[in-house]
């Protein structure tokens, strides 16, 4: 259970005891209190517009500051809970000085330590890489069809999401097997391992089950670590060697269910690998072969089996 979770059923508790404490049977009870006024917006602040255009060539990298609302801050607790017309009021406010704002990532990055509500992007500032895999949301779809240094709004079900990307093209550092990937596809069954190597950046994805070595793992790092074993592995050095290295993907975040080898091999149909991606690399791949992609996971250093 995660920190702020703890803390809503903490203070929930507090606020029961207080309710049901002890007093004198004769005592008047106090009347209940009106029904708060929703308040809401009388605006959307959600860019829907953006949303019409072409989506771009994923992945993008992008940063969010989310502005919760009708309920405790996953990351300040009980000292922030708004209206949702203040959270919209909040969202314009640092909208426009973003946008008015010479320098927009220094700008952006110091008002996500100081406003946003993730607690897992926010304090550092760290970016995220976006793909279209997994489950759509419209954060994720918005990031997907912004340009570099456009400032978006998105909506979830956690509050509104001021988007902003980082920059053009692919992510860098990145790791990808270009040439493989314009292959045609094959078809059948194929047995690989991979070897994941991720970074601090990255552990929200992994939903608290990232290896300590990944979360304090500075992306540099985790380039030069993907790169020293791809090099290794595609000059002969086996896979097993780096397998106790690699991040393990939480089953329960994986697309479809699939099978381990004991080996630390997969086998599966190819219309049923659980990562896009992967699924792209593996159907090109010859008997034998090494390659490697990036998604956000981590860099994917992947050895064809059979």
């Amino acid at each position: 259970m995660g920190t702020w979770r703890r803390m809503v059923i903490a203070s929930l508790s507090v606020l029961l005891m207080v309710a049901c404490g002890t007093k004198d049977s004769n005592s008047p009870s106090a009347p209940a209190p009106p029904p708060a006024k929703l308040e809401v917006p009388s605006w959307d602040p959600v860019t829907r517009n953006i949303l019409l255009r072409k989506p771009v060539t994923p992945p993008v990298e992008v940063k969010q500051i989310l502005i919760t609302y009708g309920k405790y801050s996953p990351r300040f607790g009980h000292e922030v809970i708004r209206t949702q017309k203040d959270a919209a009021l909040l969202v314009k406010k640092l909208v426009s000085q973003i946008e008015s704002a010479k320098d927009r990532k220094s700008t952006f990055d110091s008002l996500m330590r100081k406003y946003s509500d993730d607690p897992d992007t926010g304090p550092e500032a760290l970016s995220l890489i976006i793909t279209p895999d997994g489950i759509p949301s419209q954060p994720k779809q918005m990031a997907l069809h912004l340009l570099p240094s456009e400032v978006a709004v998105a909506q979830s079900d956690m509050g509104y999401h001021i988007i902003y990307r980082l920059r053009q093209g692919t992510p860098k550092p990145v790791l990808m097997s270009e040439d493989i990937l314009k292959r045609p596809e094959q078809k059948g069954q194929f047995l690989y391992k991979q070897i994941i190597i991720g970074w601090r950046d990255l552990r929200i994805n992994y939903n608290g089950f990232m290896t300590k070595a990944g979360a304090k793992r500075s992306r540099q790092k985790a380039y030069r670590l993907a790169k020293q074993i791809f090099d290794s592995i595609k000059n002969g050095e086996s896979v097993d060697t780096y397998m106790k290295l690699s991040e393990k993907i939480p089953k329960a975040m994986l697309m479809v269910p699939h099978v381990h080898g004991t080996n630390g091999s997969h086998q599966h149909d190819n219309n049923k690998i659980d990562i896009p991606l992967v699924r792209r690399l593996v159907a090109r791949l010859k008997p034998g072969e090494v390659g490697v992609i990036t998604t956000p996971f981590g860099y994917h250093i992947i050895k064809r089996i059979r």
